[in-house]
């Protein structure tokens, strides 16, 4: 059975990037993202490496949206055995660090962390139980070289 890999926030730059190496290698990838309508073009350009490529709608504010997208994933393929995060927010939603207020930051621990919190107490259980797995964040470029426009977006590298 090929395994799986399970991308939060799929696009047309990292997220293709991630598909392409691991679907290349034979894994199954399951590209979630809240626009679906954005991923067919990306899952059409995997299909025609003969990359198996599936759609799946998650809103990373959701908690249960979450929940629901992944098993929907291990539904579909049995299980996720990478899980790769790098939803990105909204370029508006930043703020430089003068700029910074509650509202904005609670939004952006929401989208980031806590979300980030959510994927992997939903698939974290069944990769200790088969004591295989990975998980992996990436996030903007911002993470390694530093912008102050950015500030109020809570960067990792992974």
């Amino acid at each position: 059975m090929a395994k799986t890999i399970a991308i939060i926030g799929a696009g047309p730059g990292v997220g293709l990037a991630i598909a392409e190496k691991f679907g290349l290698q034979g894994f199954n990838v399951a590209l979630l993202s809240r626009n679906t309508d954005n991923l067919a073009p990306l899952q059409s350009k995997l299909q025609a490496k003969g990359i198996t490529a599936g759609i799946f709608k998650v809103d990373i504010l959701d908690r249960d949206s979450i929940n629901r997208a992944l098993h929907q994933v291990i539904d579909e393929y049995g299980a996720i055995d990478v899980l790769e995060f790098s939803p990105s927010p909204a370029w508006e939603t930043l703020r430089a660090p003068r700029n910074i207020d509650v509202e904005n930051e609670q939004y952006h621990l929401d989208f980031q962390v806590l979300s980030a919190i959510t994927a992997v107490q939903t698939v974290l259980p069944q990769m200790v139980g088969r004591k295989s797995g990975s998980i992996l964040f990436t996030t903007a470029s911002a993470a390694q070289h530093p912008n102050f426009v950015t500030a109020s977006f809570p960067h990792t590298s992974g």
